[in-house]
């Protein structure tokens, strides 16, 4: 209990957001944790209630009655943020509004509910403090072991410095060709994951949120494919939905083929995942190394069979693209869509 008692102190007290790119944040950790068992959005999956249940028991129907009430308070205030994707370019996001806007500028949980007046009723206001105060005990155990979390990113920054992250964040804004809104305050925020389960990447209004287990021992290699998968995804899902549309039918046009026949082909996800690893930590590692033959080792063996071929391809091209001092546009799609054109050829003769 004594630990109980002290762990919930620091989290209303103790000053949790780090002036870095890899931040950890108590009140962000407590909100997606809350998220997360509430599973009031299609982006929140059952993992967290499997590990409340492991460790706590099955919720209560009290306990969700509170968790629904909070699922239609979360509704409330959701901001509308460009979604336009192709099946190229997806901005799949995490929910995103006033109420999440609250916990990443808060220190501390008490800094929250002042910054969620004129959104929120006093009476709600109170609600979102009791549902806090009323999984108290889970909230400390599971926050207890995110404590971790401050030296391993402290660790992790330094790392990042020798690997040429600002360098890569450098060459993937001039790709762009202009530097966008995200840029500027961009925070990978890291938060509290069950051991037993995979990574998780996603986009939170313009920021990054990475789902990993705090006891677990990050690589530095899967580190490496979890940011440079996220940026890339953040910063491309940032495009101008005309950009996206231009890019995308350029791309098509030079692959010589349509949406149909590559649902046919089920290289839908292939071409996209593709994509993210050649403009993201393929990318990079080729800022790092200026190596051709080095790049195919970060791929998993989970992935996309064309990933492993069409990927490398491609950063190779984009970083001798960005040689020449080009932004994307449609003369990089026209380079690019000449390998997806060769291997559709190939794939439709030995069908």
């Amino acid at each position: 209990m004594k630990k109980i008692i002290i762990l919930w102190a620091l989290l209303f007290s103790s000053l949790s957001l780090a002036k870095s790119t890899l931040t950890y944040s108590a009140p962000v950790d407590v909100l997606h944790f809350l998220d997360q068992l509430a599973k009031w959005h299609p982006q929140m999956t059952g993992t967290y209630r499997e590990a409340f249940k492991a460790k706590f028991g099955q919720l209560t129907q009290d306990d969700l009655r509170f968790l629904d009430r909070y699922s239609n308070l979360r509704q409330k205030s959701l901001s509308q943020i460009s979604n336009t994707e192709t099946f190229l370019i997806a901005s799949e996001r995490q929910p995103w509004g006033t109420f999440d806007q609250a916990f990443i500028k808060a220190r501390t949980l008490n800094d929250v509910f002042p910054l969620l007046k004129g959104s929120y009723t006093e009476q709600e206001i109170e609600f979102f403090k009791s549902i806090i105060k009323r999984f108290q005990k889970q909230l400390s155990h599971f926050m207890g072991e995110s404590a971790q979390f401050r030296k391993n990113l402290k660790d992790h920054e330094k790392r990042l410095v020798k690997k040429k992250w600002a360098n890569y964040r450098k060459r993937l804004t001039k790709l762009l060709g202009h530097q966008p809104k995200i840029v500027k305050g961009q925070k990978v925020f890291f938060v509290w994951w069950p051991k037993d389960k995979a990574p998780s990447l996603k986009l939170w209004g313009h920021h990054l949120l990475v789902g990993i287990n705090p006891l677990h021992d990050i690589q530095e290699d899967q580190l490496h494919r979890l940011l440079g998968l996220g940026l890339a995804k953040a910063w491309l899902a940032a495009l101008a939905p005309n950009d996206k549309l231009q890019l995308t039918k350029v791309f098509l046009e030079g692959c010589k083929t349509k949406t149909a026949q590559l649902n046919a082909l089920r290289l839908n996800n292939g071409l996209r995942e593709s994509f993210l690893w050649a403009f993201g930590p393929l990318l990079w590692q080729q800022v790092r190394h200026r190596k051709k033959d080095l790049i195919k080792d970060l791929i998993p063996t989970t992935a996309h069979p064309m990933t492993s071929l069409l990927a490398p391809l491609w950063a190779y091209k984009i970083n001798n693209y960005l040689q020449q001092k080009k932004n994307i546009g449609p003369a990089l799609m026209q380079i690019m869509a000449v390998d997806c054109h060769h291997m559709i050829r190939f794939l439709d003769s030995r069908r």
